[in-house]
């Protein structure tokens, strides 16, 4: 995978699309949601978008993000022999975490300080409430579940557990009980991303996409595999923003 892989850049492509198009009609500001909002509103339009193309991209958009993510890594877990676990977890934290640290001190906090979306909270705490315990990091939850996903599953490749047998069902066991821990936001979101990004990585160290690709398997059918979404993840919905 030393080469880009045109099919993971499309499915990117797609993705970051829908990331935009759902989060365009998403905000909290002064204690009124987007979606309250709309409901006051006499915008048909918009009230279609938020009630049902807004539910079916937030079931979607994410697993996607996460499986592309696995499946992209399935060369760095493979490498990871040649350089110690100490190396490899520094070298993801500075990836991962130094960014969403610029990021959510210097833009994500202030802009939702400003707009009101922790209402009477002063700066400090919605600082540390943000970036310190990770309840409420907007759009950059995805880093720390990134590189939380990356800390695990490199653990594991160093062991050589990673295509061990009980990690799906423990994985599918994780998604299912993670509703129940929506109060703990970097669980939650762990839980609820860990078994897309495991899909995606099983999807590329088995080689599925070069299977499907020689027997002519067009890249919506891929991508719909890659992502596998199916009733279940769209009631219990991945990711909520």
């Amino acid at each position: 995978m030393g080469n880009r892989i045109r099919e993971y850049d499309v499915m990117k492509a797609i993705a970051i699309v829908l990331v935009v198009l759902g989060h365009s009609y998403f905000l909290g500001s002064h204690g009124i949601s987007m979606s309250e909002y709309i409901s006051l509103s006499d915008n048909t339009v918009a009230r279609i978008f938020n009630n049902q193309i807004g539910d079916w991209i937030y079931a979607f958009h994410m697993p996607l993000f996460m499986a592309i993510s696995g499946a992209l890594s399935c060369s760095k877990f493979e490498r990871l022999s040649d350089i110690s676990f100490k190396d490899y977890a520094i070298s993801r934290f500075k990836r991962l975490m130094i960014p969403f640290y610029i990021v959510g001190i210097i833009y994500a906090v202030p802009v939702k300080f400003i707009a009101g979306y922790y209402f009477d909270w002063s700066l400090i705490k919605s600082y540390i409430w943000s970036v310190v315990v990770f309840q409420t990091p907007a759009h950059l939850w995805f880093l720390v579940t990134l590189f939380l996903l990356d800390i695990i599953f490199g653990a594991l490749s160093k062991k050589k557990w990673q295509y061990s047998k009980a990690i799906f069902p423990v994985l599918i066991a994780m998604f299912l009980v993670s509703p129940y821990l929506s109060g703990i936001n970097l669980i939650y979101r762990l839980f609820q991303n860990a078994v897309w990004f495991y899909i995606g990585l099983c999807f590329e160290h088995f080689e599925i996409r070069k299977k499907l690709s020689r027997g002519g398997i067009p890249l919506v059918t891929k991508l719909a595999m890659l992502c596998h979404v199916d009733p279940v993840a769209l009631y219990i919905r991945p990711c909520t923003y």
